[in-house]
């Protein structure tokens, strides 16, 4: 959801004739790495197995 920002920062830029090099090259770029670096967090999180139990120690109560 962060991404829409810049997104919506790049569209601001365009309609207002800003530069499309400065449109494109920061602020999309910018929104695209967001939205990647996003995905590849929660494709990375998506299996997370539980840790195995100490053999030896009594598991910890919950708090």
């Amino acid at each position: 959801m962060e991404a829409l920002a810049a997104y919506g920062d790049m569209t601001n830029l365009l309609a207002h004739h800003g530069s499309v090099a400065t449109a494109l090259g920061v602020h999309g770029l910018t929104a695209t790495l967001m939205v990647v670096n996003g995905l590849l967090i929660m494709h990375e999180t998506r299996n997370v197995a539980a840790a195995p139990p100490v053999v030896g120690r009594p598991a910890p109560l919950p708090g």
